[in-house]
């Protein structure tokens, strides 16, 4: 198994550096190498990313992220909570990375997680701090 960075995954994606997309698909698509580790991290930039930097959709971002949950060479880190983060995201109801860390914090047993963010707070894992 490998792991690889945020950068590596937006060249495979976006295809926008002909020379690093070569080497990226030649590194992910590599029928010698069995798993391709995604952590946590590592989806988390590349949805911030490809909405930021490249103006990327919802519905697009959560294309790719599917494609990377249904692809067999890829383990995705918490593969469960990214799953659900990334069929709210497709729904448009939520931000990624606020449903993604809700779903976190319920794997870990988490009784409730804190914010001051309103629309965070709209989630069923999140609550307001107290006196907020």
């Amino acid at each position: 198994m490998i792991g690889v960075d945020t950068n590596v995954l937006i060249r495979y994606f976006t295809e926008d550096s002909p020379h690093q997309t070569l080497l990226a698909r030649k590194l992910i698509e590599d029928d010698q190498r069995e798993l391709i580790f995604v952590s946590l991290v590592a989806v988390t930039e590349l949805v911030w990313v490809l909405r930021s930097n490249y103006g990327f959709a919802r519905i697009q971002i959560a294309k790719i992220l599917e494609d990377m949950l249904n692809t067999k060479g890829f383990q995705v880190q918490n593969e469960d909570e990214v799953s659900y983060a990334t069929e709210e995201l497709r729904q448009g109801n939520h931000d990624f990375a606020d449903v993604l860390l809700g779903a976190l914090g319920a794997w870990k047993d988490c009784e409730t997680t804190y914010t001051f963010d309103a629309q965070a707070a709209r989630l069923p894992e999140f609550r307001r701090v107290p006196g907020y």
